[in-house]
């Protein structure tokens, strides 16, 4: 199975390596925001996005473009992200090819799940949250993650 893990930078990333080190598919690829983090994870592909959020929304296309750009080179079967625009992006369009994307809302949203999460619950296959008080219709408590 083709696995791409997929996050902002900051937390989100940091989130992100605990899940996508402790992964055992044949194929785990990883994509950031960063610039150079290739260095870090050698025997890990990496791949780069633009990073944005609601206040800068025209750089959509762009983030667009480079997730075609991954599926051309890549072709996941399975994304997982920790979130936060860039992964949201990346999950509607792999769920418009009907791939299997997994949101991973942040463990600091303990008040209410994400925006992003919010508005991804509606296309990817599991949304799921760190806090079981936050678990409601699709968003989903299924214990610790991180």
């Amino acid at each position: 199975m083709k696995v791409l893990c997929i996050s902002s930078s900051g937390g989100h990333w940091i989130q992100l390596q605990r899940i996508f080190t402790k992964l055992n598919f044949s194929d785990v690829r990883i994509c950031s925001t960063y610039n150079h983090i290739e260095d870090d994870f050698s025997g890990f592909k990496y791949y780069q996005v633009t990073d944005f959020s609601r206040d800068d929304l025209y750089k959509i296309a762009k983030v667009f473009t480079e997730v075609v750009s991954i599926e051309r080179n890549f072709s996941p079967d399975l994304i997982i992200t920790t979130g936060a625009a860039p992964g949201l992006v990346a999950c509607l369009f792999w769920s418009i090819l009907r791939r299997k994307t997994i949101w991973v809302d942040s463990i600091a949203n303990s008040e209410k799940v994400s925006m992003s999460g919010r508005i991804a619950k509606y296309f990817c296959s599991e949304v799921l949250t760190q806090w079981k008080h936050l678990e409601s219709g699709k968003v989903r408590y299924v214990g610790r993650i991180l």
